[in-house]
């Protein structure tokens, strides 16, 4: 989630910072012009710091740019309000390239979650922006500046958070699926009476999920006899109560250093590719602790550049 909230930003950066200065000063001029500033400062940061410039990111300085210098020169009101259908329908023709979405999408969705559902979802994202850009279309041309301003600021972002949850859920619900399943066949080739209990609490933890105490989480150090010790987070199912718990630039809600719950619990162990960490695993390693499985992410001082699990 906070993966592709932090994507979204990133892209749509120069877009909110134009609607935030023109709901506060209510000049479009001060909004694209602080828009411009932002879109070309963070194009110029990717640039230096030599990190790849995505499609979409291209898409948003362009119309940043190309658009926002076309209200300056014609300080039309009824320009503004046509906009964001160039911007939606830019955007549509963005979402139709093939697997698209994947880059907003955390591990643990792109690997339980099947390629052409996450591919579908894209295509429904596109058809989804043409609609809102046909909308605006009509409105923009046919009713008053009033009530284009509550569907921009309403019905389309509602729109967007409506499709979002249900996205979520949808995937969500996938993902405790194929978990589950995986939890079952664990016990079917292990056989042993101790790993079936230690599934059985990951499956009652996991149908009860997003309470309070589903989830502990520690960290340790393992001894390297050829280096620095490897430093270990660990998450596991826990009955004791659960709280915000920051990590590095995460946020989880975990008990931290709570009593693990169950035992002879089925152990996963992560391992980050080059200029990893352990902490970028943490969505990975919650849902699997959800599930009934001890994870262990290993944040290691020298990587072979492959990513395990």
């Amino acid at each position: 989630m906070k993966q592709a909230l932090s994507n979204l930003l990133n892209d749509f950066l120069s877009a909110i910072f134009f609607f935030a200065a023109y709901s506060l000063t209510g000049s479009i001029v001060a909004g694209t012009t602080i828009a411009i500033a932002i879109g070309v400062a963070q194009f110029l940061r990717l640039k230096l710091a030599g990190r790849a410039i995505e499609l979409m990111q291209w898409l948003i300085l362009g119309l940043v740019v190309v658009l926002g210098t076309a209200t300056l020169l014609t300080q039309s009101p009824r320009f503004m309000m046509l906009k964001p259908s160039f911007i939606h329908f830019a955007v549509a023709a963005v979402m139709l390239r093939r697997g698209w979405m994947s880059r907003y999408l955390p591990a643990i969705v792109r690997t339980n979650v099947p390629e052409a559902v996450i591919i579908g979802a894209g295509y429904a994202w596109a058809g989804l922006m043409v609609v809102l850009g046909a909308t605006n279309l009509v409105i923009a041309t046919q009713f008053d500046i009033r009530i284009w301003a509550w569907f921009i600021s309403f019905g389309a972002i509602g729109a967007k958070v409506a499709a979002f949850l249900v996205q979520y859920a949808v995937f969500r619900t996938m993902i405790r699926r194929k978990l589950r399943n995986a939890t079952s066949a664990t016990v079917k080739a292990a056989g042993s009476p101790s790993t079936l209990l230690g599934v059985v609490a990951g499956l009652i933890l996991l149908a009860s999920s997003g309470g309070a105490g589903a989830i502990g989480f520690r960290q340790a150090a393992a001894p390297d006899p050829q280096g620095q010790p490897l430093e270990l987070d660990i998450w596991y199912p826990s009955e004791a109560p659960a709280a915000p718990h920051s990590l590095g630039p995460f946020e989880q809600t975990v008990a931290v250093d709570g009593a693990i719950a169950g035992s002879q619990l089925p152990l996963i162990v992560i391992s980050h590719g080059t200029g990893g960490a352990a902490e970028t695993h943490y969505d990975t390693a919650l849902a699997l602790a959800e599930a009934g499985f001890i994870a262990v992410a290993v944040t290691q001082q020298a990587t072979t550049g492959a990513t395990a699990l």
